[in-house]
C-alpha cells in the first residue's frame, strides 16, 4: 500500500510540473507583448501640443504642434514614441485634414499679405503635391475615398452664402460644382450626396448627384437628419414614429438597409441632437455616443457610453460607461479610437481602457 501511494504522489508531481513549465512560456511571451503595447505619450517638453490630426496606420499618427512661431507636423509613433518631423510651417494654421488612406494631408494656412494658402503635402516625407493662393474664406473639405487626388473645398463669404468647388491636387485646378445644399459628401468617383433642407427645418431629403453632370439628380431617402459615407456604407440617421427615439439606419453602396439602430433622442431648441460618432465606420464596426435616457441637452458630463455597433452581425456592446460626448475616429483597424476634441486621448475598443497620449495637459488652444 506505501508503495502505491508513494507511485501515487509521484505521478502527481510530474503532472503539475509539466503543468506549470508548460504554462511558463506563453505567459512571459504575452507580458511582453504588453509591455510592447503600452502607449507612450508625446513629450511637450521641446514642443507645445496643439492636436492630434488623425491615424497615419494603425500604430503611427499625424501630430501638430507649435514651436516659436513654428508649426510642425511629426509623424508619432504611440507605442515606440518615436518622432518623425514632415513638416514645419511658419503661417498662421487655419484647417488640416488628413486623406482617408493616411498618404497625404491638406493644410490651409493664413499668409502675410491677407491670402490664405492651399497645399497638400505627402505624410512620408512632407514634399509638397499642390500648392494655391486663394481668398480667405472660411472652408470645409472633404477628401474623396476611392480618388485621392480629388477633394471637395465648400466656402462660405460673410454672409453665409456657399460655393462648392472640387479640387485636382494633379493639376491645381479648381473648378465650381452646381449643387442644391452645402451638406455634402463623396459617394464614389464622381458621385457625391447631398443633403438638402430648407432654413428652420430640421429634416432633409439625401439626394444623389455627380459632379460632372451628366446625370439627373436621385433622390435616396426622405426625412433624414444627418448622414455620413464611409467604405461603402451609407449611414442616415432619422426620426421614428416614437418621438423619444432616434434611428441609425445602415444601408448598402445600393442604399439597401442592412440594420436598424436606436438610440435615445436628445433635442434642444433647434431639434434633434446627434452625438459623435467615428466617421471611419465599416459594416463591421461603428462606434457612437448613446445617452442614457431621451431628454433636453444638458451641459453636464459623463452622459454618454461609448457603443460599438456591428451592423452586419445586427449585435451592439458597451465600450465605456459615463463617457462626455467628444470627438472621436478609430484606427484603421478598428482597435483603437481617438477621443477628444484634440485627440489627446485614447480608448481600446477591447476593453474600454482610456490612455494619455500627451504628456503634459497644456495646450494651445
Amino acid at each position: 500500500m506505501k508503495k502505491k501511494q508513494v507511485l501515487i504522489l509521484v505521478v502527481f508531481v510530474v503532472v503539475i510540473t509539466s503543468i506549470s513549465f508548460g504554462c511558463s512560456p506563453p505567459k512571459q511571451k504575452d507580458a511582453k507583448k504588453d509591455e510592447n503595447m503600452v502607449v507612450k505619450p508625446f513629450q511637450t517638453s521641446k514642443q507645445k501640443f496643439v492636436r492630434i490630426v488623425g491615424w497615419l496606420n494603425n500604430d503611427s499618427v499625424l501630430v501638430q504642434a507649435q514651436q516659436g512661431k513654428s508649426t510642425n507636423f511629426v509623424n508619432y509613433n504611440i507605442y515606440t514614441g518615436k518622432e518623425k518631423p514632415i513638416l514645419a510651417v511658419d503661417s498662421l494654421i487655419s484647417d488640416v485634414q488628413l486623406s482617408p488612406d493616411g498618404s497625404q494631408f491638406l493644410v490651409y494656412a493664413i499668409q502675410k499679405n491677407n491670402k490664405v494658402n492651399l497645399s497638400v503635402h505627402s505624410t512620408s516625407d512632407g514634399s509638397t503635391l499642390m500648392s494655391k493662393e486663394m481668398e480667405p474664406l472660411s472652408a470645409n473639405f472633404y477628401w474623396n475615398p476611392d480618388s485621392i487626388n480629388k477633394i471637395m473645398m465648400v466656402l462660405f463669404d460673410q454672409n453665409f452664402a456657399y460655393t462648392v468647388n472640387v479640387i485636382d491636387t494633379e493639376t491645381s485646378e479648381i473648378s465650381k460644382v452646381t449643387t442644391t445644399s452645402q451638406f455634402v459628401s463623396w459617394y464614389s468617383d464622381n458621385l457625391y450626396v447631398v443633403n438638402r433642407k430648407e432654413p428652420g427645418i430640421e429634416l432633409g431629403n439625401l439626394y444623389l448627384e455627380d459632379t460632372r453632370e451628366q446625370e439627373p439628380e436621385s433622390l435616396i431617402v426622405a426625412n433624414i437628419l444627418q448622414f455620413a459615407v464611409s467604405h461603402n456604407m451609407l449611414l442616415t440617421t432619422e426620426r421614428p414614429d416614437d418621438p423619444s427615439k432616434v434611428t441609425y439606419d445602415f444601408r448598402t453602396i445600393g442604399f439597401q438597409t442592412i440594420y436598424k439602430y436606436e438610440m435615445p433622442r436628445e433635442y434642444d431648441e433647434l431639434g434633434t441632437f446627434i452625438p459623435y460618432f467615428d466617421k471611419n465606420f465599416t459594416a463591421k464596426t461603428f462606434l457612437t455616443f448613446e445617452p442614457y435616457e431621451s431628454k433636453k441637452i444638458s451641459p453636464q458630463g459623463n452622459e454618454y457610453r461609448l457603443v460599438l455597433i456591428n451592423p452586419e452581425e445586427k449585435s451592439h456592446r458597451v465600450i465605456v460607461e459615463l463617457m462626455d460626448n467628444k470627438p472621436i475616429v478609430s484606427s484603421p483597424d478598428g482597435q483603437k479610437v481617438l477621443y477628444g476634441y484634440q485627440f489627446e486621448q485614447l480608448i481600446s475598443t477591447k476593453d474600454g481602457e482610456i490612455s494619455n497620449l500627451v504628456s503634459s495637459s497644456e495646450r494651445i488652444y
